[in-house]
C-alpha cells in the first residue's frame, strides 16, 4: 500500500515508490521511526528525479533528505564528518519537518547602536535565503579543496544549511534587477543585496514587496481612527505608506490588494488632502488653477497610471515633496484634481456632458451624504481629459490605454459583485465606447456599447416615459384618460412584473441625468450602426423615454412625453424650431438610420417607406432654421452642433434618393440620381459656409459627421465608376454627352472635397485619417470590409 501523495516533496513525473521497511533495530520505545528514504531516495530509474529534487530544494529552501545531504557532504567534507552529522541529525525520535526545524532556530539578536553585523559572526543563525550567499569572515576562514584552514582548526561538525520557511521567501518579482536577469537568489537587502555587495553595486528594484490584503485594511483602519481622534490635525503628520521604492519606481497594485469590493468602494470625498477641513477633490479641483507639473514630470506612464489608480480607488499614493504648497498632497491627487479642474471649467467637453455633466461630477464628489461615485466612471473620464492638460507628460498616448485596461477590470468586478451603482457603470461603458470610436477602435467601441446597452435595458432607462409625473402635482396632468391608463398598467403588472435593476430617480435632476444618459447610449448604438453597418440593439416601438430636453427643472419639461415612435408616425409635420439642439440631433440621427435600413427592405415595402421618410425629412428641414455661421457654435450635450444636424439631414436625403433610384420605374432613375447629387452638394455647401466664416477646423461637427463624410465620399466614388464604365454606351438615365461630362467633373470635385472635409476633422477624431485612407482604397477597388454574401433574401 502506497503512502499518500505529498505535492511538496514527491516527484510529479511518476508514481511514488513503496516506503522502505523499518530497520530491524527499531524497538518499541522508539515507535516513530525516521526513514531517510522518505524524502531523499527516489527511484533512479525514473527520468528527471534528480532534477525534480533539485527544483523542490530550490523552491522551498529545505533539505530534501538528511541522507541525501550527507552524501553531498561526503564529497566535500569527508566521510568522518558526514557520519558525525548524520548521527546528530538522527538522534531525535521523529521526522524533522520544515516547521520544527524553523522553530528550533534561535531568535535573531537585536543590534545595538555600537554593534555591527560582524559582531554576530559567532552566532549559528543564517538569515540569508541561500547559504552560498552567507557573509564569511575572510580573516578567520578560507575555503579551499573542501577543507577548512586558518587559525585554530576545529573538530566541530560543519554548519548545516538551516531550513527556511516559505513565508520568508521573496514575493514574485521581489528580487533586484541584477539577480533577476541572472536568475540568482536575491537576499533583497537595502541598499544592496549580498550579490550586488560583492561587485560593489547598488541594487535596483522594479517592484515593491506586496502587502497582504489584511495588512492594507489594517493600515487603512488605523488611519481612519487617527483622523477621528484628531479631526483638526493635518494629514501631513500622519504616517504615509510609501508605494514607491527607494529608486523612485512604482510597484504594481492589484485590485485585491486595494481591497476594492462592493462594500468598500471609497468615496473621493474622503481623500487625504493637506487641508485642515479635509477638503474633497472637488474643492481641490476648484482651487487648482495652476499645473503643478513638477511633481509628476519625468514619471513613466506606468507610474502615473499607478498613482491615478491609488487615488481613485482609495489606495495610498506617494506623497509629493515639492514644497509647502504640495506637502501632504499625493502625486495622484494632484493629477486627478488637475484633470477634474479641466473638465469643470468651460468650455470643457460638451460632447460627453450627457453621460456625466460637470455639475453632476462636482456634486457626486463633494456631497458626502450622496452615493459614492464608482471608480470606473472616473477612469473612463480621464482619457478625455489627458490631451487637454498642458503637461507633456500627461499627454503620453500610453496612459489612456493603461487606464482603460484597469477600468475594464473594475467594471467586471462590479458586475460580478452586483454593485448597485448601475447608472455609473452605464455611464462608464458609454464613455469608454465613445472614446474607442474616437480613436478608430471599432470593435472595442462596439463591444463596450453592447455592454452599456444591456445595462441600459436592465436599468429601465429606455422606459422612462411619464416618470417625470412623480415630481409634479397630479392636478397638472391627471384626467380620466390618464386614470384609465394607470389602472390598465396595474392590471398588466399583476399578471407579469416589469422590474428593473435600479430604484426610481430621487429628484428631478437625477431623472434628467438618466434621460440624457439613455440618449447618449442611443447615439452610440445608432451611430455605430450607421458607421460600420452593425445591427442596432434598440427597437423603436419599445422606447418610451421622451426626447432629451435642455433642462428638467420646469414642470413642462417633466411632463413632456413625445417619443421616437411619435416622431415617426406623426400625421402632421413637427415644428423643428421648438426642438432643443439635443432633440434635433437625435431625430436627425434616427432618420439617417431609417434611410440606411431601407437598403435591406424589399421593394414591396421600401418604396412606400422611403417616400414617407423623404417627406418627413424635408418637412423637418423646412422648419429647422438656417445654417449656423458662428465661429464658436453651440455644442449639444450629446455631441455636435446645429450644423451637424444639417449635415445629417442632407446625408439622409442623399441616401434616400439613391435608394429610390434602385426601384424607380423606367425613365424615373435620372430624377432621383440628380437629387442625390444635389443633396451631396448641400452637405459640402454647409462645410464651405463654416470654413468661409473662419471655422477652418469645422468646430461643431463631430464623430458622426466624419462617418457620414466617409460614406458620402464612397457613394461619390461609386457614381464616378458607374459613369466611366458607361461612357462609351448610351446611359439608361438619358443624360446627354454634355450632361454626362458636367456630372462627372462635379463628382470628381466632390470626391476631393469630402477628403478635405475629413482632413479638417483630424482634431476631433482619429477616424478622419482612417476615413481618408479607406476612400483611397475604395477608389482602387478595395472595400474596407468584405461584406455579406450577395444573397437574394430581400427581393420579395
Amino acid at each position: 500500500m502506497s503512502r499518500p501523495y505529498n505535492p511538496k516533496y514527491d516527484s510529479v513525473l511518476g508514481p511514488m515508490r513503496e516506503p522502505s521497511p523499518p530497520p530491524p533495530s527499531t524497538d518499541d520505545d522508539n515507535a516513530f521511526h525516521h526513514d531517510g528514504s522518505f524524502l531523499s531516495q527516489l527511484d533512479p530509474s525514473r527520468v528527471g528525479v534528480t532534477d525534480t529534487e533539485a527544483a523542490l530544494t530550490h523552491l522551498f529552501g529545505d533539505v530534501v533528505g538528511p541522507s541525501h545531504q550527507h552524501h553531498h557532504q561526503e564529497n566535500q567534507r569527508g566521510q568522518e564528518q558526514s557520519n558525525d552529522a548524520h548521527q546528530d541529525s538522527t538522534q531525535v525520535g521523529y521526522t524533522p519537518t520544515l516547521a520544527s526545524t524553523v522553530e528550533a532556530l534561535p531568535a535573531p539578536t537585536q543590534l545595538n547602536d555600537s554593534e555591527t553585523v560582524s559582531d554576530q559572526k559567532d552566532q549559528n543563525v543564517n538569515t540569508n535565503i541561500d547559504p552560498s550567499l552567507r557573509p564569511q569572515d575572510k580573516g578567520n576562514h578560507d575555503v579551499g579543496d573542501g577543507h577548512e584552514s586558518g587559525q585554530g582548526e576545529t573538530s566541530e561538525a560543519p554548519k548545516k544549511r538551516k531550513a527556511t520557511s516559505r513565508a520568508n521567501m521573496l514575493a514574485r518579482g521581489g528580487a533586484c534587477e541584477y539577480c533577476k536577469k541572472r536568475k540568482l537568489k536575491c537576499s533583497a537587502e537595502i541598499p544592496s543585496c549580498s550579490n550586488c555587495t560583492k561587485i560593489n553595486k547598488e541594487c535596483v528594484y522594479s517592484q515593491k514587496k506586496q502587502r497582504s490584503k489584511i495588512r492594507v485594511l489594517e493600515d487603512r483602519l488605523q488611519e481612519l481612527e487617527k483622523r477621528l481622534d484628531n479631526p483638526l490635525s493635518t494629514t501631513s503628520s500622519q504616517t504615509q505608506t510609501q508605494n514607491l521604492d527607494l529608486n523612485g519606481q512604482a510597484g504594481t497594485t492589484t485590485i485585491a490588494e486595494l481591497g476594492v469590493g462592493i462594500e468598500n468602494f471609497p468615496s473621493l470625498s474622503t481623500f487625504e488632502i493637506d487641508e485642515p477641513d479635509l477638503m474633497t477633490l472637488a474643492d481641490a479641483a476648484a482651487a487648482d488653477t495652476s499645473v503643478e507639473s513638477e511633481s509628476w514630470d519625468g514619471l513613466s506612464p506606468e507610474m502615473i497610471v499607478a498613482e491615478i489608480l491609488k487615488t481613485i480607488t482609495g489606495g495610498h499614493s506617494h506623497t509629493a515633496t515639492g514644497g509647502e504648497e504640495g506637502a501632504g498632497k499625493s502625486i495622484g491627487e494632484k493629477i486627478v484634481s488637475h484633470l477634474i479642474q479641466l473638465y469643470v471649467t468651460p468650455p470643457s467637453l460638451p460632447d460627453i456632458h450627457a453621460a456625466l455633466s460637470p455639475t453632476t461630477l462636482l456634486r457626486r464628489l463633494s456631497d458626502k451624504t450622496d452615493r459614492p461615485i464608482h471608480p470606473s466612471l472616473l477612469l473612463a473620464l480621464i482619457p478625455y481629459l489627458l490631451p487637454l492638460s498642458p503637461s507633456k507628460t500627461l499627454q503620453s498616448p500610453a496612459i489612456p490605454i493603461l487606464i482603460q485596461t484597469h477600468g475594464k477590470n473594475l467594471i467586471n468586478l462590479a458586475i460580478t459583485n452586483s454593485d448597485p451603482r448601475m447608472i455609473d457603470l452605464i455611464a462608464a461603458c458609454s464613455l469608454r465606447s465613445f472614446w474607442y470610436y474616437l480613436e478608430s477602435k471599432y470593435f472595442e467601441g462596439w463591444i463596450e456599447c453592447c455592454v452599456a446597452i444591456g445595462m441600459v435595458r436592465s436599468a429601465g432607462l429606455d422606459k422612462l416615459g411619464h416618470v417625470g409625473e412623480m415630481f409634479v402635482s397630479p392636478e397638472k396632468y391627471m384626467n380620466a384618460e390618464h386614470r384609465e391608463r394607470l389602472e390598465r398598467e396595474k392590471k398588466c403588472r399583476f399578471a407579469f412584473s416589469k422590474a428593473v435593476s435600479v430604484p426610481p430617480p430621487r429628484d428631478r435632476a437625477e431623472l434628467g441625468e438618466r434621460i440624457n444618459l439613455f440618449w447618449f447610449a442611443y447615439m452610440l448604438d445608432r451611430g455605430g450602426s450607421i458607421g460600420w453597418r452593425w445591427p442596432s440593439s434598440f427597437h423603436e416601438e419599445e422606447i418610451t423615454t421622451p426626447w432629451p430636453r435642455a433642462e428638467y427643472e420646469s414642470d413642462e419639461s417633466l411632463l413632456y412625453d413625445k417619443t421616437l415612435l411619435d416622431f415617426i408616425n406623426s400625421p402632421a409635420p413637427e415644428d423643428a424650431s421648438k426642438d432643443p439642439l439635443e432633440t434635433a440631433a437625435m431625430k436627425s440621427l434616427s432618420l439617417m438610420l431609417f434611410a440606411q435600413r431601407s437598403f435591406d427592405t424589399p421593394p414591396s415595402i421600401s418604396t412606400e417607406r422611403t417616400a414617407r421618410l423623404i417627406r418627413l425629412t424635408k418637412s423637418y428641414m423646412a422648419t429647422y432654421g438656417a445654417v449656423d455661421q458662428s465661429n464658436t457654435p453651440v455644442i449639444s450635450i450629446n455631441g455636435g452642433g446645429k450644423n451637424q444636424v444639417w449635415v445629417t439631414l442632407y446625408a439622409t436625403l442623399a441616401f434616400l434618393h439613391a435608394r429610390e433610384e434602385i426601384d424607380a420605374p423606367q425613365g424615373g432613375e435620372k430624377e432621383h440620381f440628380m437629387r442625390s447629387i444635389e443633396a451631396l452638394g448641400n452637405v459640402l455647401e454647409v462645410v464651405k459656409i463654416m470654413q468661409n466664416n473662419g471655422n477652418t477646423e469645422l468646430e461643431g461637427l463631430g464623430l458622426l459627421s466624419s462617418l457620414l463624410f466617409f460614406h458620402l465620399g464612397r457613394l461619390v466614388i461609386k457614381y464616378i465608376e458607374r459613369i466611366e464604365e458607361n461612357s462609351k454606351t448610351p446611359w439608361k438615365f438619358g443624360l446627354t454627352a454634355t450632361e454626362n461630362h458636367d456630372v462627372l467633373v462635379r463628382l470628381k470635385e466632390m470626391k476631393s472635397e469630402f477628403k478635405s472635409a475629413l482632413e479638417s476633422l483630424l482634431r476631433v477624431t482619429r477616424f478622419a485619417i482612417v476615413g481618408q485612407q479607406l476612400l483611397e482604397n475604395i477608389a482602387l477597388g478595395s472595400e474596407f470590409k468584405l461584406g455579406e454574401y450577395e444573397r437574394a433574401d430581400n427581393l420579395v
